[in-house]
């Protein structure tokens, strides 16, 4: 399959990524967000984006944002939001009130906050149960928000950490005694299956569903050190071990199956299969990116406890940056396709470089004029034709401009 390598050449702007990080603007406070500290975004099935962030919640249409409050909220702050197999919106406050969306407000569901000293993991089951990790016990709760039973690990007095539903559509949660559990049953009768760790770390456990698995990642704080767990197939193996100096926040997959670690220090590419990271060439290095997220039209949304949202139109879309220095010997005013990994830019110098694949430029073609710019570079056997200026020529009593014989020039490469 031919390779295809857009270059974006941008000037004016407030910032440039380097070359390892892909194009991407920001949505910040100065395009309408509320605030610089985002946790989360989704999409739902209309394509709105909704971010939970320090501020609330709020709806995004691509212009506006629309906040969504509760009247009675204990904190501003949401965060973990998900949607049900009906489309429904759910999310949570740190204080441990967990909300649905219901009109143009936010509806409570249940509030743990004089129940529980930490708020509860939760998530929804195909039926529309809700089910919450608390410090104590699992709870599996109606869609109006009662209580159906209380689970827990006899003489387990230690917090359950988090609890997701994974591809078999099973409850899986995570504790500090007994490491990954399933809940198993149905109705109303229900028992955990420990399904082991090593437990070296003695850390939190957070549970994230990819589309490969279900991933749980270990964390130690104080000590900078993680450690990645793959559950699949009914086995638990470490996926990766990490010690690096900064957190993991959170595991995301993409629709190309590209698996992505986001960190305190950037975002960081998995390989899928043997876990190893790429971490000579991380996205948004020294920022503090909370999650990831790509949209139904492939867009990727990278949330930042610190600058905002980041949007990278495409992964393989990347600023040249030899080509965003405040000099006109670099304007591109031509682009044309060179090789399947290679590209020919011609500038406003008339100079014409050669735009490798892993960015490296090298000039080509040199005219020693100044500024006639490269209007078009067309093949031409086994070379290319360069246009610089124009003549005229008569048709129908009509003056037509066409690239002037001149100055174009055929090279050989």
């Amino acid at each position: 399959m031919r390779n295809f390598y857009l270059i974006i050449l941008f000037f004016g702007l407030s910032r440039f990524s380097t070359a390892q990080t892909p194009y991407y603007y920001t949505l910040g406070e100065e395009n309408g967000l509320p605030t610089s500290e985002v946790y989360q975004v989704k999409q739902d099935k209309f394509g709105f984006i909704w971010i939970g962030c320090d501020a609330g919640l709020f709806r995004y249409d691509g212009v506006r944002f629309k906040q969504y409050n509760y009247a009675k909220e204990n904190g501003k702050s949401i965060s973990e939001l998900k949607f049900d197999t009906k489309g429904q919106l759910w999310c949570q406050n740190f204080t441990g009130q967990i909300f649905t969306v219901k009109g143009d407000s936010l509806a409570l569901f249940k509030d743990f906050s004089k129940q529980i000293r930490v708020y509860p993991q939760y998530c929804v089951d195909n039926e529309g149960n809700v089910w919450a990790a608390t410090e104590k016990y699992l709870e599996k709760l109606s869609a109006n928000g009662t209580s159906l039973l209380k689970l827990n690990i006899k003489n387990d007095s230690v917090t359950w950490y988090d609890i997701e539903m994974n591809d078999k559509n099973e409850i899986c949660a995570t504790s500090y005694h007994a490491g990954l559990c399933e809940v198993k049953g149905s109705g109303n009768s229900y028992s955990i299956v420990s399904k082991g760790m090593s437990r070296e770390l003695r850390g939190r456990l957070v549970a994230e569903q990819l589309k490969t698995g279900l991933f749980v990642i270990e964390e130690v704080s104080p000590a900078k050190k993680h450690r990645i767990y793959k559950y699949s197939r009914g086995k638990l193996e470490v996926f990766a071990n990490i010690e690096f100096d900064g957190f993991v926040y959170k595991l995301y997959e993409d629709n190309e199956g590209d698996v992505w670690l986001c960190t305190s220090n950037g975002v960081y590419r998995m390989d899928k299969i043997t876990g190893a990271i790429n971490w000579g060439n991380p996205i948004l290095k020294g920022d503090k990116i909370s999650s990831f997220f790509q949209d139904k039209e492939g867009n990727y949304w990278l949330t930042s406890l610190q600058n905002g949202i980041h949007i990278i139109p495409n992964k393989e879309m990347f600023i040249i940056s030899e080509f965003a220095k405040p000099s006109k010997d670099k304007y591109v005013s031509s682009l044309t396709n060179y090789t399947n990994n290679e590209l020919l830019a011609g500038t406003y110098s008339g100079d014409v470089y050669r735009i490798f694949k892993d960015s490296v430029l090298g000039v080509i073609f040199n005219t020693g004029m100044v500024y006639r710019n490269v209007k078009k570079i067309v093949p031409y056997n086994s070379g290319y034709l360069i246009s610089r200026g124009t003549f005229g020529y008569n048709e129908s009593n009509k003056e037509v401009e066409i690239p002037a014989l001149k100055n174009i020039r055929i090279f050989v490469c």
